[in-house]
């Protein structure tokens, strides 16, 4: 038993931590370390994304109503990370607001960093999140595709798009096979009960 411990520990440690940034759109970290003996097993939640403009960190979730800096784990679902990193930036940028885009997975709220080396950018704390799977609601904004280096917030800037398609992802491996309906949801209608409140109000009006 001590035997399986020691190896199993041994290739968990050996997984490095991934950093990339890429120039046409935002990059997404990865990172990973194994629960320690006291850590309990986040239960999966469904959480609104962020996404910042800088040379660190560039994901974040809403937790608890605050914002909270996250690298991906590579034990992630592998499709659900290759299709999110895939989303094209026009997409994922004017919808990283919170509301749009919802990261479904584990967050890992034990505080860790990234490395600190003369190359890196600043050393940064955050928490570690397993993706399990995400969606966008529909419909939803995306840059116009002539924009170029634009204001790409600016409502003149935006168009509307009622549903997600192939074409809307960087190419990777299984994406042409891909369903891209897991990845959309419709907006959420209001409460029943205010349904119920409004025809009530109607009734009594009459």
């Amino acid at each position: 038993m001590n035997i399986k411990i020691v190896a199993l520990s041994f290739l968990l440690n050996s997984l490095l931590i991934i950093y990339g940034h890429s120039s046409s759109r935002p990059a997404f970290n990865t990172a990973f370390s194994h629960l320690s003996t006291n850590q309990v097993e986040p239960q999966v939640k469904t959480y609104g994304f962020l996404h910042m403009e800088t040379t660190g960190i560039t994901s974040y979730l809403i937790v608890n109503g605050k914002k909270k800096p996250i690298l991906f784990r590579p034990d992630s679902d592998p499709l659900a990370m290759k299709s999110f990193d895939a989303l094209n930036a026009r997409i994922i940028l004017p919808n990283s607001d919170g509301k749009k885009l919802f990261l479904i997975g584990q967050y890992f709220s034990e505080p860790r960093r990234t490395r600190s080396c003369p190359e890196c950018a600043t050393a940064e704390e955050y928490r570690e999140f397993k993706l399990v799977d995400w969606y966008i609601i529909t419909p939803f904004k995306v840059v116009r595709e002539d924009c170029g280096p634009c204001p790409y917030l600016r409502e003149e800037n935006l168009r509307r798009k009622s549903s997600l398609e192939l074409k809307d992802f960087d190419a990777f491996d299984g994406r042409d096979n891909m369903d891209v309906r897991r990845f959309q949801r419709k907006k959420p209608i209001q409460h029943r009960h205010r349904i119920y409140q409004t025809l009530a109000a109607c009734f009594s009006a009459s």
